[in-house]
């Protein structure tokens, strides 16, 4: 929290107009402030034994180490589904320590350069301070930002492994290629930045080469579009007068030799959306942490399922679980799911299908019990009355009151209250004795 305030102090928020538009907040991003909230890192961040003194305390919790697509839509797919069964997700900051940059692309130094980035990942964090301040969420430096030393024997290390293992190279490059294609694809994302980045004299020069230019009238209504696009895209900016470059960094948080490290030191389990991760881990498996034994596999089935409840789960529904103490019932919960649905390959594509197959039966079953509920206490409603429904709700609120009439209805109703009762309670036990009913409760059914 302290560096989401360092961020609103660099970009100064309170100087902007009360309702600044994107495209004046985006201009906040001057070098001077890019710079500020680059200076901030290893400050709040200063060294290793602060560090590591601080993930130590993490060791006795169920929590997964994100670290895969950092496109907004990614990450909360992620978020979304490993909180309902992890203490926490804790990510890997993508910004970079630039304390151990080469300074000719530091941000210390070319603050300018970085702005794109800067933006980029300031949204993020602003975009994930619900999650934090809930503490479903935390952000983390990595090992490496704190010894150059150490980072370059983590590169050489990874660099040894795909050297070595084809097939991890060949994982490599279906990953790169396939997120490539997703990217190109995608509104919002990379792809179009490289396009909306080039000088309006190339773009009116690629106009005349389109082969569809049917939606627009003429190059200059294609600009128009153009530059409404500039505006509203979620990191692109003008270049400032003799500006002839931007660095746009992308990032999956850290690497698998990192997320080990991190990993052993902590308890976290891994947990990525990445396919070339995920067949590191599992080559990897046997020397992997003990957590990441027990929940990574089952992680990497959660994060691939396809069930429309899986889709959208709203934070207020994940943050009841934890008021209501039902995180570990949710755990306990996924674990039998896992047992019954899994794959003796525990890493195989087809987990990720067996999974949601599973967990929609017992959603089915959840929902068939509390419908079973229902016809019970509406059933007794029909047979009691409802005047004798309003009698018991008299003589609750007006007991002193009550005319004779209520009185003698509440003799016909008092057979049926202990079954009214009776309702309520199976009504409060049903989500101990039901854990899939969290998904009846999202009005969603897959």
């Amino acid at each position: 929290m302290a560096f989401v305030e360092a961020i609103a102090e660099a970009l100064q928020l309170d100087n902007l107009p009360e309702r600044a538009n994107f495209a004046e907040l985006k201009r906040a991003f001057t070098p001077k402030a890019v710079r500020l909230i680059h200076a901030a890192i290893p400050r709040l961040w200063p060294g290793r034994e602060d560090f590591e003194a601080c993930l130590r305390r993490e060791a006795d919790t169920v929590s997964g180490l994100y670290c895969g697509s950092y496109e907004p839509q990614d990450v909360f797919r992620g978020l979304t589904r490993h909180a309902m069964y992890c203490d926490r997700i804790v990510l890997p900051d993508p910004f970079m320590y630039a304390k151990h940059m080469n300074p000719q692309y530091s941000p210390l130094v070319h603050p300018d350069q970085h702005r794109a980035t800067t933006i980029r990942w300031s949204f993020l964090w602003v975009s994930l301070v619900p999650w934090i301040a809930s503490n479903m969420v935390a952000l983390i430096r990595r090992p490496g930002d704190f010894s150059a030393e150490e980072y370059h024997e983590i590169l050489r290390i990874q660099r040894e492994k795909f050297e070595t293992q084809p097939k991890l190279q060949a994982a490599l490059r279906t990953a790169a290629h396939e997120q490539a294609e997703e990217e190109w694809h995608s509104q919002d994302g990379v792809a179009e930045y490289m396009f909306l980045i080039q000088p309006d004299e190339a773009l009116r020069e690629k106009f005349q080469h389109f082969p569809d230019r049917g939606q627009w009238k003429d190059v200059d209504d294609f600009m128009r579009a153009v530059n409404q696009r500039r505006v509203a895209h979620p990191y692109y900016v003008d270049r400032l007068p003799g500006q002839t470059g931007e660095l746009l960094v992308s990032s999956t948080g850290c690497s698998y030799e990192e997320a080990k490290r991190i990993c052993a030191l902590t308890g976290y389990h891994f947990v990525t959306d990445r396919p070339s991760k995920w067949f590191e881990l599992e080559t990897d498996h046997e020397h992997a942490s003990e957590a990441t034994q027990t929940w990574s596999p089952f992680a990497k089935a959660l994060q691939s399922a396809e069930m429309h409840v899986l889709r959208e789960i709203p934070i207020e529904s994940l943050h009841r679980l934890r008021e209501e103490k039902r995180l570990e019932d949710m755990r306990h919960f996924f674990d039998r799911v896992w047992r019954a649905a899994r794959d003796p390959d525990v890493y195989s594509p087809k987990n990720a299908a067996h999974l949601a197959a599973e967990l929609d039966e017992k959603i089915k079953e959840a929902g068939e019990e509390w419908q079973k509920i229902d016809k019970e206490l509406l059933g007794w409603l029909k047979k009691t009355g409802a005047q004798s429904l309003v009698a018991v709700a008299a003589s609750a609120f007006f007991p002193a009151a009550a005319p004779l009439s209520i009185v003698a209805a509440l003799g016909a109703a008092a057979g049926g209250v202990g079954q009214l009762y009776g309702s309520h309670l199976q009504r409060q036990s049903f989500k101990r004795r039901f854990p899939a009913g969290f998904f009846l409760n999202l009005g969603q059914r897959s």
